[in-house]
């Protein structure tokens, strides 16, 4: 692997039981996808940084042959609507049940209860979507109107932009002065990564433009740009 952005930062120390997060302050939070070149550089036993995470592949009912649990999660982003997707493992979604907070966008999927009442998913809180990306109205006649949100709605165009904006705004209401990436390389050829990278790259530059430092991998194609095309 590479040399990582800041050596510093690796999560290869042994692992330290969770502090109540009132009681110190955060330095950042490492924003974490699931490719093995550089997810496993997260600061995940540093406590003074929060982990904020996604991806079947960081749990241990993934797709790939390298999906893993992660060593530490804070928060957890599952925005697929619908949850319930063949795309998605039933085991991975059962795993979720664990996990100690959980923003989900599904609100179907979030009122759903077990036979003796509890929540299918116990600690899944709603995603503030109107907040981020502002509502879409639809009019009986035809006319669409749109409400502003704290961003562009049309660059939330996979999980890791919902994690960036949310990051942002608590990096602005927590005073918390830096974001780094981990496990998001979005490099190669596959259509998804060319849709996925730009609205990345526009998150990073909202988090720089509001004073927020941002760290990525030097393996990532994060800091690059496309091709200018006329």
């Amino acid at each position: 692997m590479l040399q990582k952005v800041d050596a510093s930062t690796a999560g290869d120390e042994a692992f330290v039981p969770a502090v109540s997060v009132s009681e110190q302050k955060i330095k950042g939070i490492a924003v974490c996808g699931s490719h093995p070149v550089t997810v496993k550089a997260a600061p995940f036993a540093n406590q003074d940084w929060l982990i904020y995470a996604c991806s079947p592949d960081n749990s241990p009912y993934g797709h790939a042959d390298h999906a893993q649990a992660l060593p530490r999660v804070d928060q957890w982003y599952e925005i697929h609507v619908p949850v319930f997707d063949k795309t998605l493992p039933y085991a991975y979604l059962d795993w979720l049940k664990g996990v100690p907070k959980v923003y989900m966008r599904d609100q179907t999927a979030m009122r759903m209860r077990m036979d003796n009442g509890t929540p299918l998913f116990p600690t899944a809180v709603a995603y503030p979507d109107e907040e981020m990306r502002g509502r879409k109205i639809v009019h009986q006649n035809g006319k669409v109107e749109f409400t502003p949100g704290r961003f562009h709605r049309s660059q939330f165009k996979s999980s890791i932009a919902f994690i960036m904006a949310q990051a942002i705004v608590d990096c602005e209401e927590q005073n918390i002065p830096e974001i780094a990436l981990y496990g998001i390389l979005q490099r190669g050829s596959k259509q998804e990564y060319q849709l996925q990278r730009p609205s990345t790259q526009y998150f990073i530059e909202e988090a720089i433009r509001r004073g927020i430092k941002v760290r990525v991998a030097p393996e990532s194609m994060l800091l690059h740009d496309d091709p200018e095309v006329f």
